[in-house]
């Protein structure tokens, strides 16, 4: 998956920094059975598909104001990217961590 034009990119330390300093919500974009198993701690479940289907009224449950983190499987996952690019469009301010949750338990951080 290449990056995204306009999306800010995060590697494992920033979201680990982000997340440890609570400065961002993170918002898990993979299945609700993936989500349920397991998670980063504090994430939302924001289901990308759930996004495309109901469209912009989705994003109401959502403030932009605040920063959001979105992560799914990692780079074999399309979920993040869409969703990162559908809500930037629609003026959220918005991080990708591409590696996604594989990358975070690699790194040893917390899951829930």
């Amino acid at each position: 998956m290449p990056d995204l034009p306009g999306i800010t990119k995060i590697d494992g330390a920033k979201a680990y920094e982000l997340w440890k300093g609570k400065r961002a919500i993170f918002l898990d974009n993979r299945i609700k059975s993936h989500y349920d198993t397991e998670k980063i701690p504090g994430s939302r479940w924001f289901f990308t598909d759930s996004l495309i289907e109901k469209g912009a009224s989705m994003a109401n449950e959502l403030d932009k104001t605040k920063t959001y983190v979105l992560y799914c499987n990692g780079v074999v996952c399309w979920r993040s990217p869409a969703a990162a690019l559908i809500l930037k469009h629609l003026g959220f301010n918005i991080l990708w961590y591409k590696e996604g949750l594989p990358d975070w338990k690699k790194r040893g951080y917390p899951t829930e």
